[in-house]
């Protein structure tokens, strides 16, 4: 339901309503501050605990390392550090023996690395902060007494639009999923720490979404950091391991693309979170469409979904329809009409595609490289046939998701 307006100086605690929004925001913006420090100063300490380690137990190796080059040490990796111990330390008993130590540098470096993608996750999100603090006062002496608080209207805004003003490639009836504060008390152990994460995550999937890369894209802009962040990877790959997901690899065009559902593990931990449970795109798409020997058609067409959706198209896949077409995909937006989509491999179709000019008019197809749409188009102006194309080649190679959804359309 909209927000409605709310007057400027609505009282909350004995403060404005702005002033109550910019001391909720300045409090935030002191936490993430703390969070980074402290991650930080703990980098630093475990950095220090591993070069003690090396002057202690291989001295002059080490001092041979620093002397050739100190700034080196500071981006050493745990490969790097373990390499040397390996190298350099005697053999012996306890924390002399290589083996020993290298697994108790392993154990240190991996938490080294768990607090530097928290810094960089807390730095990310402190812009985020920042940024909406700079709104907020930009917008407080425009605001008339009749219109809602800037940090209201802010957050109302960044629930349905992303960087630049694009809603989300959801569409704008998206909804993300209402995450309980704490795990099922029966799975907590489970499931492991930083639930706020693993359960939008959870929640994700059991929405339908089945590309993981388009989860990942989700669940990073909702806690404000980058999509890339090697954190947001790592909360599928640890859902995964503790059973909550299974998945499999399949190459679309170039890129091994990597589609999640839930396990019965994971559909029970979401009935108790009360998530509303569907079936994803890719298992729809593998059951109404061939089963296991259609897999690679089911994987272009569940990429076809995604790149759409990215572009704020609302996506239905296998829809009913009457009649004998039977379209993968069924894509709208509003103010436009809705479009019936055949993802196609080669070969000709032209039975299909007569189905979907009986259906609504046209032909709509998408490749999946760029020579695949030529054969397609020629053969359909062959036919006499009207329609719009595009292929998974292009719609992948933009990265932004910014362009055309059609890259081509004729009349017969």
């Amino acid at each position: 339901m909209p927000l409605g307006p709310v007057p400027a100086r609505t009282k909350c605690g004995g403060l404005t309503a702005r002033e109550a929004g910019g001391a909720v925001i300045s409090g935030l913006l002191e936490a993430e501050q703390d969070l980074r420090q402290m991650a930080e100063q703990t980098v630093q300490d475990l950095c220090g605990a591993l070069r003690l380690a090396a002057y202690t137990f291989a001295g002059e190796a080490f001092e041979e390392v620093v002397r050739a080059d100190q700034v080196a040490i500071e981006r050493w990796s745990a490969d790097e550090w373990i390499a040397f111990f390996q190298k350099a330390a005697p053999v012996g008993q306890g924390w002399n023996d290589a083996k020993v130590l290298a697994e108790r540098l392993m154990e240190m470096t991996a938490e080294r690395d768990e607090l530097l993608a928290t810094v960089a996750d807390a730095k990310s999100r402190l812009v985020l902060l920042e940024e909406r603090l700079r709104d907020e006062a930009s917008s407080r002496d425009a605001a008339s007494s009749l219109e809602a608080p800037p940090a209201v209207l802010a957050a109302t805004e960044r629930e349905v639009k992303m960087g630049g003003g694009r809603e989300l490639g959801r569409g704008p009836k998206f909804r993300w999923p209402d995450v309980p504060a704490r795990p099922p008390a029966k799975y907590t152990r489970q499931i492991g720490g930083d639930w706020k994460r693993k359960g939008i995550a959870l929640g994700l999937i059991a929405s339908g979404i089945s590309l993981r890369i388009e989860a990942q894209r989700l669940l990073a802009w909702r806690v404000g950091c980058k999509e890339d962040s090697s954190s947001i990877r790592k909360v599928f790959e640890r859902l995964e391991r503790a059973g909550l997901f299974e998945g499999e690899c399949v190459r679309v065009h170039l890129a091994s693309t990597r589609f999640l559902w839930l396990t019965r593990l994971g559909q029970e931990v979401s009935e108790i979170c009360r998530f509303d449970l569907r079936e994803t795109d890719y298992q729809r798409l593998l059951r109404l469409h061939g089963g296991e020997k259609h897999k690679q058609h089911a994987a272009e067409a569940a990429t076809f979904v995604y790149q759409a959706r990215r572009r704020d198209f609302l996506v239905e896949v296998m829809p009913d329809v009457d009649g004998p077409a039977e379209p993968d995909v069924v894509i709208s937006k509003e103010g436009e009409r809705s479009v019936y989509v055949e993802v196609e491999t080669e070969g000709d179709r032209e039975a299909r595609w007569r189905h979907q000019v009986d259906l609504q008019g046209f032909v709509a197809v998408c490749g999946v490289t760029e020579s695949q749409q030529e054969r397609m188009v020629a053969r359909l102006k062959d036919l006499g046939l009207p329609g719009r194309a595009t292929n998974l080649e292009a719609l992948m190679q933009d990265k932004e998701g910014a362009g055309n959804l059609w890259l081509e359309e004729w009349k017969s």
